[in-house]
């Protein structure tokens, strides 16, 4: 188990859920969705 919670008091429950929120990465995603495209014709 990595101990990344640093405290002054050690942790000792059960998370049932976490609830997280993202970053508007679309503008990411359509870079990366190009760069495999570009990739996918290369390897043919």
């Amino acid at each position: 188990m990595v101990a990344d919670y640093s405290a002054p008091f050690a942790f000792t429950g059960a998370l049932a859920f976490v609830d997280y929120t993202m970053e508007d990465d679309r503008d990411d995603l359509r870079a990366a969705a190009k760069i495999e495209g570009e990739n996918a014709l290369v390897d043919q």
